[in-house]
C-alpha cells in the first residue's frame, strides 16, 4: 500500500463531498487558513497495515472527515450546518469505492461540535460542525510489496 493510495482515497472522499449542496469548500489539503462558508477537510486519523495474502499489501485506514462553518449567530449557524450531517452521510454511503479509489469501507460516525476555536488564543476563529470518522476504509495493493 503506497501512500499515494491512501493519498487518492482522500483525494475521493474531497471530491464526493465538495460536490454535496451547501458545502462550499472542499480542498484537496487543509490549509491554516479558515475558509469563508461550510467547508470540508479529511485527514488520515489511524489504520493498519498488513501483507495478506502473500505479496499484497492491504491497508485499512480511518480518517477524519470535518465539515464546519464559521459560528457568528448559533441558531443561524445551527440551521445551516446540522442538515449536512444526512447529507454528507448519504453522499459517501453512495460511492462505497470512494470513486474507486478503494475496495470499501465500514461504518461512518460522528462527532458533533458547537464551538471549536481554530485560531489563536489571541485572534480566536470559532466554528460549529460535524467530524466525521471513515472506518476501514480497505485498499489493496498488489505493487508495493513486488
Amino acid at each position: 500500500m503506497s501512500s499515494s493510495n491512501l493519498d487518492r482515497a482522500l483525494k475521493g472522499i474531497q471530491d464526493i463531498v465538495g460536490r454535496v449542496e451547501g458545502i462550499r469548500a472542499a480542498p484537496e489539503y487543509a490549509s491554516d487558513k479558515v475558509p469563508p462558508g461550510t467547508w470540508a477537510m479529511v485527514v488520515p486519523q489511524a489504520g493498519t497495515y498488513i501483507e495478506k495474502p502473500t505479496g499484497i499489501m492491504n491497508g485499512l485506514h480511518n480518517v477524519w472527515l470535518y465539515v464546519y462553518t464559521p459560528r457568528v449567530d448559533l441558531r443561524q449557524t445551527l440551521q445551516k450546518i446540522i442538515p449536512l450531517g444526512d447529507k454528507v452521510a448519504a453522499a459517501l454511503l453512495n460511492e462505497p469505492t470512494l470513486l474507486s479509489n478503494c475496495s470499501n469501507f465500514g461504518e461512518i460516525t460522528y462527532e458533533f461540535n458547537m464551538s471549536m476555536n481554530v485560531g489563536t488564543v489571541s485572534a480566536p476563529a470559532y466554528v460549529c460542525g460535524w467530524t466525521f470518522i471513515i472506518n476501514n476504509i480497505k485498499i489493496d495493493d498488489e505493487e508495493i510489496l513486488d
